[in-house]
């Protein structure tokens, strides 16, 4: 029973911590959309800028999940 209350309540963690990076990564994405303009960019820089912060955000999530694995 013990065992099942620990990932209970490392998963009750992790959600947490989830929650608390997608909300920074949201906040990321508003603050680079109010600093871009879009309009100045032609098509392909704005897929290679959507790339990068694609792979970013990925990346912090990888490097969060790691402290779960």
């Amino acid at each position: 029973m013990i065992s099942w209350q620990s990932y209970v309540a490392a998963h009750v963690d992790y959600e947490t911590e989830y929650s608390q990076v997608m909300t920074a990564l949201n906040d990321i994405d508003t603050q680079l959309g109010q600093c871009t303009n879009l309009h100045d960019m032609d098509r392909c820089a704005v897929e290679e800028l959507s790339t990068r912060l694609q792979v970013l955000t990925l990346a912090l999530f990888v490097t969060h999940l790691k402290h779960y694995v």
